[in-house]
């Protein structure tokens, strides 16, 4: 109720056509921005992950990301999260919010883009590396 409904041109069914071996799930911060609970995030992962097993597709989840919320609750929620999904997901997961972090969760300034949302290229660096040396990354481009 009161959330959107899916973009069947942009969902996980319509990227399941293309029949990938690979699909990354990264949702940062907007759901939390967004004042989705974390319930309501770790469904919506289920739902996907789910799809994806059923798929046989190999999957890699990205964690939170820092963002420079005013409300210290929601910059703590991204910790709160992010540990979550590694709890559910470990193996599947790009946890990469300790590094890109401050201590109380607001984008470290060597990765602030200048909006205090977004990561500027060192930041995308990070990330990037990351994902290539993902064991499920390297294990779908080996």
């Amino acid at each position: 109720a009161s959330r959107p409904y899916p973009d069947t041109a942009r969902n996980i069914t319509k990227a399941l056509t293309y029949k990938p071996e690979l699909v990354m799930l990264s949702f940062p911060s907007n759901s939390i921005a967004a004042n989705y609970s974390d319930d309501e995030i770790m469904n919506n992962y289920k739902v996907l992950t789910h799809q994806l097993d059923s798929a046989k597709v190999k999957y890699i989840i990205f964690g939170t990301q820092p963002r420079d919320f005013a409300d210290a609750n929601q910059r703590m929620r991204l910790k709160t999260l992010n540990d979550k999904i590694v709890a559910k997901y470990s193996y599947h997961v790009n946890d990469i919010l300790e590094q890109l972090s401050t201590p109380t969760y607001t984008i470290k300034s060597a990765y602030e883009a200048g909006d205090g949302i977004h990561l500027n290229n060192a930041g995308h660096a990070v990330i990037l590396n990351a994902t290539l040396n993902h064991p499920i990354f390297m294990n779908v481009t080996q």
